[in-house]
């Protein structure tokens, strides 16, 4: 554990101002131990911007706003969602509109990937690709069992 903190110390410090300042701005989600390591490199070299706090929460509401709408369905996916209901495809893509999260990159918190009529679609297009392999499954097996017995 040591000899990684020494080797992120060491990485921090090979970076100039600038490029630190990247890293506290738009921190990596998948190593939040970077970002906070370029925080504290930048303080100790009295780098670190007095409104720091304020940019960032600007970024973090900017952000906010933009992952609380949500993006709208792409058309491909929409007409191959509900050409694909009587198969796998529907049930996938209509999963993926209805239940489908982005996570926000600097608090973690996740948001519906879609709009509300994008979601909809999605939630319908799920629902119906299900009762269609429900009703197919029925339909096959009942027959099947019955000449079994």
């Amino acid at each position: 554990m040591l000899k990684m903190e020494d080797d992120l110390q060491k990485f921090i410090t090979a970076h100039s101002d600038e490029e630190l300042l990247k890293m506290v701005f738009r921190p990596d989600p998948l190593d939040p131990s970077l970002h906070r390591a370029a925080e504290e490199e930048l303080k100790r070299r009295n780098t670190l911007p007095e409104d720091f706090e304020e940019r960032r929460k600007k970024i973090i509401d900017d952000e906010d706003e933009v992952l609380s709408e949500g993006r709208p369905a792409s058309f491909p996916q929409e007409f191959f969602g509900w050409l694909g209901i009587f198969g796998i495809l529907g049930i996938i893509i209509g999963y993926n509109l209805y239940f489908g999260k982005s996570v926000s990159q600097y608090t973690g918190k996740e948001y519906p990937r879609y709009d509300e009529t994008s979601r909809e679609s999605g939630r319908y297009m799920f629902y119906v690709s299900l009762a269609t392999h429900t009703l197919f499954i029925l339909f096959k097996v009942v027959p099947w069992v019955e000449r079994m017995l």
